[in-house]
């Protein structure tokens, strides 16, 4: 059976969506590689594997639904599932507005009681890992790989301080259970001020604090966010890897500034991420 035939098959069996909305579904899956769309009570994605690296984090968001049953916080909850050529994803549809807008707006679009969320990010980086998990994460690693990649936006001698600090790490650190995309724009609020964690696509191991990490990067103007999140610190050991996280973290949205088109922004992005990454090295330099 064809992808469109099975996209029909099961919008149609499934979900009760009507000929006209499965035409239009189809319509901007030819344009885009995935479909979101709100329906009654539920929030549906529809993805297809033209873009395998969103294909695949979809089905890992199913393997996270699958393998953890009871949250210590809110998610939504999974109401249907099919992944064989097409994937799709159905999940309660939460009412509520989320922190921040869009990815790159760097800020908190209302007053949110920041110590719970803080709470539930530490939650989190708790959860077990999934024993047959074969994602491996180095973080050292991947500092060298986005180094290669982001050549173009750092001078040659924060290069070589980065490579110095990275080489210097004699330990590797902690992992633990990470979202991987805990933005501003992936926790809403509803109406009774109850918080919800949504989108696990990219949720895997990763380093203890790199989503509290990321949080912050993205609730403020990077360098800013920073500087509040290593006031959460409990000790010089927390304090280091807070650094380590945010270089990581900034040559990756670094290596994305690639992808954007719109001059400005980009260079504002740039300028953003390269501030936090000169603050992480110099921090790291004085405890070497």
């Amino acid at each position: 059976m064809c992808k469109e035939n099975i996209i029909r098959s099961q919008l149609s069996k499934n979900f009760n969506i009507d000929e006209v909305d499965i035409d239009m579904i189809l319509n901007k899956l030819k344009e885009n590689d995935r479909v979101y769309l709100n329906h009654n009570d539920l929030f549906i994605k529809i993805c297809i594997p033209s873009n395998l690296e969103y294909y695949h984090s979809l089905q890992n968001e199913i393997k996270i639904y699958e393998n953890y049953k009871h949250f210590p916080f809110n998610i939504p909850e999974l109401k249907y599932s099919y992944f064989d050529q097409i994937c799709i994803i159905a999940t309660q549809r939460v009412e509520g507005k989320a922190l921040g807008a869009k990815r790159d707006d760097f800020a908190i679009s209302k007053p949110v009681q920041i110590d719970y969320i803080i709470d539930n990010i530490f939650k989190i980086s708790q959860m077990p890992i999934i024993d047959n998990w074969n994602h491996k994460f180095n973080r050292y690693e991947k500092i060298k790989g986005y180094l290669e990649k982001c050549k173009l936006y750092i001078d040659s001698n924060l290069i070589e301080k980065i490579h110095e600090i990275n080489n210097s790490k004699k330990n590797n650190p902690k992992v633990s259970f990470s979202h991987g995309d805990l933005l501003p724009s992936n926790i809403l609020v509803d109406k009774n001020n109850k918080y919800w964690f949504i989108d696990w696509e990219w949720a895997s191991n990763r380093t203890e604090y790199y989503d509290l990490v990321l949080f912050f990067l993205f609730s403020n103007i990077p360098i800013m966010g920073l500087k509040k999140c290593v006031s959460y610190a409990k000790n010089d050991s927390m304090l280091s890897e807070i650094y380590y996280d945010s270089i990581l973290i900034s040559l990756r949205e670094l290596n994305n500034c690639s992808k954007v088109n719109e001059y400005i922004k980009k260079s504002i992005c740039i300028e953003y991420w390269r501030a936090v990454i000169k603050e992480s090295v110099l921090c790291l330099e004085s405890r070497l």
